[in-house]
């Protein structure tokens, strides 16, 4: 009893030990962070003044001309040609039908972030617009056309062409006409930048920064390692930033061998990543023109699938981060996606999807409950061997091995057909935390966002209590149930196995779940959903094995 409540009070320490930092000592922190940040921008407004961008109030202020389908809103700043904003109009912040999301920000706004299409000379002499070139308006044949010009002292002719597609995809036409008396070498290239501090990036489970596809190989550059040294890599296909359900990436031309990318980060944290095309040589007279693509919207696999296909993309569904189980993960999604078609619902989908994986495992669970009945059957006579060599460990090992063979039972072989299962387990819960379908996407009850949290809170009576609690002490109802199916499940398979001790038994079936609880409580709420339907499916399992007595003569 005494071990029961040493155990008992160690695990009450530790969840309030946890439950305090987060309350009392992390916004602390946080708020220190912003303040040294503040003093920091505020330093590199003084330190850089030979800064290549134009200043906050220019960028805020230039004129725009704006592109837009059903889907996109796109405005490209005049002074310098810039791409700073982009919302996309099917997608809402929230829930409430508010302002669509907006991806792209002007420079010197909290989120700045944009993209600038342009040339670089090889010959610095040569004049070429700028972040600051003012360009003039041509032509605006459509709502999703514009063509911008503009001319240096020497009569070069730079025009570029920026057409919307019926999606995500902008392509970008750059001419250039040399009626100087000079040839000179030039080439393409495409940036996009990002100010930071950027948050919320660090999750094992997505991976949110700088991303590069060269010849087929993936290449993900985290904001961490850029700030230590900036990256260059060749051959590059596709480079872009993606966030966990939104992409800007530059498409480059598959037969151009030379791309790099790069990333600097000065006092206010600039980060950026390109694609640069091969020198050219444009003599007097003659012209050059250069395609560039650039896909701005969410990460749909549908949508990135379709243009990998039509623009000759490689690998563009990388983009989803699948993770290492990704010839798992992509047909699950597929499947998944095909439910989701079927029942017009993501919930269903989730549901009958684990209800298929549960049943394509069916004879796995049920061959390792026959192996671990057949170990429970052999329990009595393992206590007696620890009990005659309690205190020889040697002698120990070796009667068990023995009593194995006799027996001929592998002790493994229960725990093998869990393992297989894992991979696709894994996957099913990486496919509904990466993708975008589950976002705003409703569920029965007051869910009406899988990928936002549970909204209500036990410790509030639902609401009735007007009090505002911090994150970590909000637990609501599917955590709760999620805890409540735990604990259901760890008593049923404990109770079978005798070696384990009151308080050992009392942590497995109480201790981890009221665990579990606390640190999912804050995770997306259609995880939560999944795994306590897993849960109880695995209970109703088995309770169908013992009742039909699928263990046969092993008990």
């Amino acid at each position: 009893m005494g071990e029961y409540k040493n155990v008992l009070v160690a695990f009450c320490a530790c969840v309030a030990v946890w439950a305090g930092y987060e309350v009392f000592l992390k916004p602390r922190f946080e708020t220190s962070s912003e303040v040294l940040v503040q003093k920091e921008s505020q330093k590199s407004e003084v330190k850089s003044s030979n800064t290549c961008f134009i200043s906050e109030a220019q960028s805020l202020k230039s004129e725009h001309v704006v592109l837009s389908n059903h889907v996109v809103e796109a405005k490209i700043r005049l002074q310098g040609a810039v791409l700073d904003s982009l919302s996309l109009v099917g997608y809402k912040e929230n829930t409430l039908g508010s302002d669509p999301v907006q991806i792209l920000h002007p420079y010197g706004t909290r989120h700045g972030y944009w993209v600038r299409i342009g040339w670089e000379p090889q010959d610095q002499n040569v004049s070429m617009p700028v972040e600051d070139t003012l360009w003039n308006v041509s032509k605006t044949s459509s709502d999703q056309e514009v063509i911008l010009e503009w001319s240096n002292s020497e009569d070069v002719q730079f025009e570029q062409k920026f057409s919307l597609d019926s999606k995500y995809m902008l392509k970008v036409v750059q001419t250039i006409k040399n009626r100087s008396s000079r040839p000179f070498f030039v080439r393409c290239s495409g940036e996009i930048f990002r100010q930071g501090p950027i948050e919320n990036v660090d999750h094992w489970l997505s991976y949110e920064g700088p991303i590069a596809v060269c010849d087929r190989i993936l290449s993900n550059m985290s904001y961490s390692d850029l700030q230590k040294s900036p990256r260059e890599f060749k051959k590059g296909n596709w480079a872009g930033i993606s966030d966990k359900y939104w992409l800007v990436a530059l498409v480059g031309d598959p037969i151009s061998r030379t791309s790099q990318g790069s990333a600097q980060k000065n006092s206010k944290e600039m980060y950026s990543i390109s694609l640069k095309r091969e020198f050219v040589s444009i003599f007097p007279g003659k012209s050059y023109t250069q395609v560039q693509n650039i896909f701005l919207g969410p990460k749909e696999v549908k949508i990135l699938d379709n243009y990998e296909k039509s623009h000759k993309i490689q690998r563009f569904d990388l983009a989803v981060d699948f993770g290492w189980f990704y010839f798992i993960t992509k047909p699950v999604f597929y499947l998944l996606s095909f439910f989701k078609e079927c029942f017009g619902s993501f919930a269903a989908a989730i549901l009958l999807l684990t209800v298929c994986v549960r049943g394509l495992f069916f004879p796995l669970a049920v061959k390792s409950a026959r192996s671990m009945a057949a170990m429970q059957r052999l329990q009595p006579k393992l206590l007696a061997l620890k009990e005659k060599f309690k205190d020889d460990k040697m002698a120990l090992n070796h009667g068990i091995m023995e009593l194995y063979r006799a027996q001929k039972i592998n002790p493994f072989s229960s725990i093998w057909p869990m393992l297989l299962q894992c991979p696709l387990f894994f996957a099913l819960y990486k496919v509904l935390f990466v993708s975008i379908e589950m976002r705003h996407a409703p569920f029965w009850g007051w869910i009406q966002d899988l990928s936002a949290p549970d909204p209500t809170s036990v410790l509030t009576l639902f609401g009735i209590v007007p009090v505002e609690l911090p994150a970590a002490l909000t637990i609501g109802v599917w955590p709760l149930l999620m805890g409540v199916t735990m604990i259901l499940q760890q008593r049923t398979s404990s109770a079978q196995n005798v070696t384990l001790d009151k308080s050992q038994q009392w942590i497995l079936s109480y201790g981890l779940p009221a665990l579990f609880v606390y640190m999912m409580a804050q995770f997306p709420v259609g995880m939560i959903i999944y795994w306590t339907w897993n849960n109880t499916l695995t209970i109703i399992q088995q309770y169908l094995i013992r009742y039909f007595n699928l263990v046969g003569n092993h008990v």
